[in-house]
């Protein structure tokens, strides 16, 4: 028998209803928040986990590989892509975004521009990093939490800092 079992069988009748009615929706509202991505990305794999609320725009431009992991309150702004490879895992406030101004042009007001994001395999982003555009993060990498990541991963790597450098090699 497990921990909440054996916690509520010492409830009162009237608390073990409201207990199962808080479980009930629990479960219900993550079965939606996941139905709802799956059903408006371009593409989503297989085992998608959804853990609380996520914010996305430009849903039809989103990829998201087999058995990925989004947490509470990521963000995902993907004007100009998103692609997901398998065994990610986004840690909570994680903010994706593909809009930028352009820096190029010197005139006000300067155009938006969109680059893609890139996360290969097994990518593990931590807490409150930020994801720039056109940014392509390599295989089995780790993003510290905090992090700015503004240009590419290399595969097997650990990267903190902002903006985030390279700090060691992850052995996989």
């Amino acid at each position: 028998m497990n921990e909440i079992t054996t916690r509520v069988r010492h409830l009162s009748p009237l608390k073990k209803a409201m207990f199962t009615m808080l479980y009930i929706w629990d479960h219900l509202t993550r079965f939606l928040r996941k139905s709802l991505i799956r059903a408006s990305v371009q593409q989503c794999g297989r085992d998608l986990r959804v853990f609380g609320a996520v914010r996305i725009s430009g849903h039809h431009n989103i990829v998201i590989g087999d058995r990925c992991a989004l947490n509470h309150g990521v963000m995902m702004m993907a004007r100009g892509g998103i692609k997901l490879g398998n065994d990610v895992v986004i840690s909570p406030d994680v903010i994706l975004t593909t809009d930028s101004l352009d820096q190029s042009i010197k005139a006000l007001p300067r155009p938006h521009t969109a680059k893609p994001i890139v996360i290969k395999e097994g990518v593990w982003i931590g807490s409150r990093a930020i994801i720039l555009p056109g940014v392509t993060i390599g295989q089995n990498a780790i993003v510290a939490a905090g992090s700015v990541v503004r240009e590419d991963v290399p595969e097997n790597t650990l990267v903190a800092g902002v903006p985030a450098q390279i700090k060691k090699r992850v052995e996989v």
